[in-house]
């Protein structure tokens, strides 16, 4: 899930009034030609400009199977996302396998071994999958 942290899923923004509304989430702006993300091959330190200022992306695909990857951006409290809650580097998990309508989270029974998955989902610094649980995520 990407909640209020991507447009096609939460066109109403931060503040549900749809005056700040949120920017399309990496995977978006990569499928619609907005970015074209630096695949990173190896170790080193890397720098990423804010996204609302620059189409910069990271894609990491090493140790994943074919159409899996991450993709990385900084987010910051900017723009028409001045009023988000924290800045930092959003990090998204895309699995082109997954199938649509498919969400799993920890907890869920069966899971991980039920093959559940969101197709693109945030990845939360603390892994409480709130946003696949249909909760608000900070």
């Amino acid at each position: 899930g990407i909640s209020y942290w991507g447009l096609m899923a939460d066109s109403w923004g931060w503040d549900g009034s749809q005056n700040f509304p949120p920017h399309f989430c990496a995977w978006h702006k990569e499928q619609l030609g907005f970015t074209n993300p630096k695949v990173l091959t190896k170790d080193g330190v890397y720098t990423l400009r804010a996204a609302e200022l620059h189409p910069d992306v990271f894609k990491i695909t090493h140790n994943f199977p074919a159409g899996e990857y991450l993709l990385i951006e900084n987010r910051q409290p900017l723009g028409t996302e001045r009023i988000m809650p924290n800045g930092g580097l959003a990090i998204w998990h895309v699995d082109l396998r997954a199938r649509l309508n498919n969400e799993g989270y920890p907890g869920q029974s069966g899971w991980p071994t039920n093959g559940k998955h969101y197709r693109i989902a945030l990845l939360q610094a603390d892994g409480a999958y709130n946003m696949e649980r249909g909760r608000d995520a900070d």
